[in-house]
């Protein structure tokens, strides 16, 4: 399975040296994920969109759990799973004395 990763962030440069990512640059900010979004669909090659925001974060598996359930159904256009709240979690538990996090 190949993977690509198309990134339009200020952190680009933590991957110029990677030749299997390719880097876009956005000269002017759009003021709209959704504009990012749109455009980083367009500019994919890939077979597969993952959409994921500087502050997104998944389990390792996630994309070699996904990717088959597509390939084996055809049918199915998009893909989802769980998701969940960290900042709350970690604000939590450090807020709490007196048990778990939440």
């Amino acid at each position: 399975m190949m993977l690509r990763l198309i990134t339009v962030t200020e952190s680009s440069h933590l991957f110029l040296e990677d030749r299997r990512i390719r880097v876009i640059r956005n000269t002017v900010n759009s003021g709209s994920a959704f504009k990012q979004w749109n455009r980083g669909v367009r500019e994919a090659r890939g077979e597969y969109v993952w959409i994921a925001e500087a502050d997104d974060s998944a389990e390792p598996t996630l994309l070699s759990r996904l990717v088959p359930l597509l390939d084996q159904n055809p049918q199915v256009g998009i893909a989802y799973c769980q998701s969940m709240e960290v900042m709350a979690r970690v604000a939590s538990s450090v807020l709490s004395t007196t048990g778990p996090p939440i």
